[in-house]
């Protein structure tokens, strides 16, 4: 006996850091969050039949997704669809129309001797005002998703780089910018056989959309209204009670439960290892 004391005392160094490596151990273990297990059966429009259920930390209250989806609809009923005004193509149509007119009436005496028309000079003029006043108000192209979009239908107007609410209405189609044409042609030279259909010929023939569906911004501003959508409806304080023995699983009361649930599993997951699980 007296021989195992002494080799005892010979290795208290070696036992002195078994125990303090062991006594670390422990404490590291016991600081580590403790995991929550849930284990409930849930049926809505059940009574609950576990003792009162209480919140064992503070969490969000999820939405359920069917109040959520609506959310996201009603979002989207009132986002403005993006469209852009280029403005070079009304400078390319215009110069255009410039060259074709100088072909069709070479110098004034052609014109002259085919109708005795006015000068073409002021014919180009005349052409070319309708055409910037077309232009700058905008010539639509409705994509298929907003082919039957009425007069009133709002949108997001982009041109250099600013937005600006307009109506469909507030803009021409092909066949208004034709009319338009025809009827402002047919009034200035309603006493030139020839020389309005000519013209109006040429003007038509310029024509093209100017304003087109911007799909990018469209898309990424639709999006970020979503995501501006809270997925929570509230909160649970620790230490609430959140269903008694016996009370009724109503849909309020299952989303709390269903959310608790959730908060859990997350919590419990390796990577979220500091969530505070009291």
């Amino acid at each position: 006996m007296k021989k195992f004391f002494i080799k005892l005392s010979n290795k208290h160094e070696l036992i002195f850091k078994f125990f303090l490596v062991a006594a670390s151990i422990l404490i590291i273990v016991a600081a580590l969050p403790r995991e929550i297990q849930f284990n409930y059966e849930v049926q809505e429009d059940k009574p609950w039949a576990y003792e009162n259920l209480e919140a064992p930390f503070d969490y969000a209250i999820l939405k359920d997704e069917g109040g959520l989806n609506h959310e996201r609809e009603e979002s989207l009923k009132s986002f403005h669809p993006f469209f852009d005004m280029d403005t070079t193509i009304a400078e390319k149509k215009i110069a255009s129309f410039i060259d074709d007119f100088e072909k069709e009436y070479e110098s004034s005496s052609t014109l002259n001797r085919k109708h005795e028309a006015p000068n073409t000079k002021e014919m180009l003029d005349f052409g070319e005002s309708l055409l910037k006043k077309i232009y700058d108000k905008g010539i639509i192209f409705l994509s298929d998703h907003y082919e039957h979009a009425q007069p009133d239908f709002i949108i997001t107007l982009l041109k250099d780089h600013v937005g600006e609410e307009k109506e469909v209405g507030d803009f021409y189609t092909l066949q208004t910018a034709y009319n338009f044409i025809a009827a402002e042609v047919d009034k200035k030279y309603a006493g030139h056989t020839g020389t309005g259909s000519e013209l109006i010929t040429l003007l038509e023939n310029s024509l093209t959309h100017n304003v087109l569906y911007n799909d990018v911004q469209t898309k990424k501003w639709s999006a970020e209204a979503i995501n501006r959508i809270s997925p929570y409806r509230g909160k649970v304080q620790k230490g609430e009670t959140i269903i008694r023995k016996g009370e009724l699983v109503d849909k309020d009361k299952l989303q709390r439960i269903e959310s608790l649930k959730l908060e859990i599993k997350n919590c419990n997951a390796p990577q979220n290892l500091d969530c505070e699980l009291c």
